[in-house]
């Protein structure tokens, strides 16, 4: 591939996610003040200035509207470019949290701002409560695969998936309360008390004493 190729590649793709990006973007400002049941493909065609087709081109649903999320391909890169010999936990801990602090550099009021609209999407609509889980076990599988990869174990591990399981079930812990919080708390401190918590272990947690 020639270096002129590659530009053109380069422009392609940033064009691209520009284009995804504001789709979505638009989807979710007519979600909040409209709601999500009565916003249409046609209403955010027509906002953010492309046809239907185009919007089903980037989201073939419109559940994916709210799904999508731009920074899961740099996670599992990430992930995939630390040490062989690192845990599960600890790849994710440091690759996830890498990229919310890059992210932190850009527009954090914007990034954040959408992070919390999806969250509340896709928590309080059943249908989008529904998708999740689904998508939730699509990534468990992906990731198991990207661990697999490092690791030199199967997918299927029986360890493996465990502590992926886990690693979800952490994020998705600190998201609601991230969420319940209405943004107020530090998204970054809750993933990362997560994931830390995982890292040292909780199998020996008993039970809270009593301050009496």
């Amino acid at each position: 591939m020639t270096g002129q190729m590659q530009v053109r590649v380069g422009l392609r793709e940033r064009k691209r996610q520009r284009t995804l990006s504001e789709i979505q973007r638009v989807a979710l400002d007519l979600f909040q003040r409209q709601g999500y049941e009565a916003t249409t493909i046609e209403q955010i065609a027509e906002e953010a200035e492309v046809s239907p087709s185009t919007v089903f081109r980037y989201f073939p649903t419109k559940e994916d509207l709210v799904l999508n999320d731009e920074y899961d391909p740099v996670i599992l890169a990430a992930i995939a470019a630390g040490p062989p010999d690192e845990s599960p936990v600890a790849a994710m801990r440091r690759a996830l949290i890498a990229t919310l602090v890059d992210a932190n550099r850009g527009d954090r009021a914007e990034v954040f701002n959408d992070m919390l609209s999806r969250g509340r999407l896709m928590l309080g609509v059943p249908e989008l409560r529904a998708r999740l889980w689904d998508s939730l076990h699509q990534n468990e599988a992906v990731l198991c695969q990207v661990f697999a990869a490092k690791s030199g174990r199967p997918a299927n591990d029986f360890e493996l998936r465990v502590a992926v399981g886990a690693i979800i079930g952490g994020l998705m812990t600190a998201l609601s309360d991230w969420i319940e919080s209405d943004g107020r708390s530090d998204m970054v401190e809750l993933v990362d008390k997560a994931l830390g918590l995982l890292e040292s272990g909780i199998g020996g947690m008993g039970a809270a004493k009593s301050s009496h």
